[in-house]
């Protein structure tokens, strides 16, 4: 079964996008904030996919980008799901990660795209 780590301080996108996935057959494992994110990365070695919103409590997307990837050499894709737009504040990401704007998509939407990743 694949896993999908849900970033989201959100409950209800959280919650809601997580029973879609679930009823999908993915494994969804849930935090709302970036320290919280990396701990269960570090716990758990079955992580397919990272679902990450940017503007997170305690540490946000950006900082947990540079954690996940500089300190800890992770290669788990990333597929970023926020209310911003292309700002300055996002393009000093990583080009390659994936970028979908909540407002602009549904739900279904972002299970499609999961489930891109997780074939």
């Amino acid at each position: 079964m694949k896993s999908v780590l849900v970033i989201e301080d959100n409950r209800n996108y959280r919650d809601t996008l997580s029973k879609k996935l679930s009823g999908l057959g993915i494994n969804v494992i849930t935090s709302e904030n970036g320290v919280d994110g990396l701990q269960k990365i570090s716990t758990n070695n079955d992580i397919d996919l990272i679902l990450l919103d940017i503007l997170l409590p305690i540490m946000d997307g950006k900082e947990f980008i540079y954690e996940l990837q500089g300190k800890m050499k992770s290669k788990i894709p990333i597929i970023i799901l926020t209310n911003l737009d292309k700002s300055s504040y996002l393009s000093e990401l990583p080009a390659e990660l994936d970028y979908m704007v909540k407002a602009d998509v549904s739900i279904d939407e972002v299970a499609d795209k999961v489930k891109e990743y997780l074939t």
